[in-house]
């Protein structure tokens, strides 16, 4: 898989660039959505083909029976999203 293929990989540089401007907040925010991303996915490297709208909605449903508070839910799924929409 090519690194830029690699959701991960791509979300890593992003959040590189956030903490380069000393967001260390957002980014941190983003590694948290990353980490459970990466729990409900059950692997390391995520291919950016791998992620559709049916996954996110899963994941969506896999937050809350996790009892992820609504704003965490909502949070993490909009910083999967924008990192998703940046790269296609």
């Amino acid at each position: 898989m090519k690194k830029e293929e690699d959701f991960v990989m791509g979300l890593s540089i992003y959040m590189a660039c956030l903490r380069e401007k000393k967001r260390y907040s957002t980014a941190k925010s983003y590694q948290d959505a990353l980490n459970s991303f990466k729990c409900f996915c059950g692997m390391e490297a995520i291919p950016y083909a791998y992620i559709n709208r049916n996954r996110l909605l899963c994941y969506q449903s896999w937050l809350l029976d996790k009892g992820r508070s609504l704003n965490t839910v909502s949070t993490y799924m909009r910083r999967i999203r924008h990192i998703y929409n940046l790269a296609v």
